[in-house]
């Protein structure tokens, strides 16, 4: 199962999460296949005989939502990619899973609970009225924060003629599901498969849980969660050099 994973530039940490998932895909992934990292500034540390750097600029300025997409795209149609993972750098696996079985997994909240209190709830809401306007209702969304499995050629189909640079934008999972036709399961809660750190409170739990995934962001990272994640997969990748 091939694993596209889009960079941007702003790491602070000389893209430790990059390095952590590789490490964390190397630990813990079966039936790994290729994996693509689209980006314009590949770490200096990553050798790029054992991945493919795809280099694809961001555009848009505003909407992160759209250099997302405008990444996958960009290397779902250049490689001519089925089955694909998608992952975000700040993610990690847990525990051993068989890439050509992860679960499907949904964040709760619908239109009904997000409350437009930021770009990204603005995002989601319109996302959601994007699948209404298909038919399409959902009581939740696919922004889980967890690795998920798409099928390449259907989002490129699928994707046809949407404009997902207009503001506020279209979140990826989301979208992709809709364009995909692929939201009669919304699988699990992401809860019950992920430990989520966004916070320096939340960083003290403990990555041993049980839980198949890890979603972080830059606030626990740099409140002790990048000491746990380097005892967790201390040891070089071959992904690295």
């Amino acid at each position: 199962m091939d694993i596209i994973i889009p960079l941007s530039k702003e790491s602070h940490n000389d893209n430790i999460e990059l390095r952590m998932l590789l490490r964390s895909i190397e630990k813990n992934g079966d039936n790994v296949g290729t994996i693509y990292i689209a980006t314009m500034f590949p770490p200096r540390w990553l050798d790029q005989t054992k991945v493919v750097v795809v280099p694809i600029k961001d555009t848009f300025l505003s909407n992160k939502d759209a250099n997302l997409h405008k990444k996958i795209l960009g290397v779902i149609e250049k490689y001519n990619i089925g089955r694909f993972v998608f992952s975000a750098d700040d993610n990690a696996f847990l525990r051993r899973i068989d890439l050509e079985s992860l679960p499907i997994t949904h964040n709760k909240r619908g239109i009904q609970q997000l409350r437009q209190s930021n770009k990204w709830e603005n995002r989601v809401i319109n996302t959601l009225k994007f699948g209404e306007s298909r038919g399409i209702k959902l009581n939740c969304n696919f922004e889980s924060h967890c690795p998920m499995e798409f099928d390449g050629q259907k989002i490129l189909e699928g994707m046809k003629g949407v404009d997902y640079g207009a503001q506020p934008g279209l979140t990826i999972c989301t979208c992709w599901k809709i364009v995909s036709n692929a939201c009669a399961d919304i699988g699990v809660e992401q809860s019950t498969v992920k430990v989520t750190m966004e916070s320096a409170e939340s960083a003290k739990r403990s990555l041993v849980s049980g839980k198949l995934f890890l979603g972080y962001n830059d606030n626990a990272l740099q409140n002790g969660l990048k000491k746990k994640l380097l005892e967790l997969f201390p040891h070089k990748s071959k992904y690295e050099l």
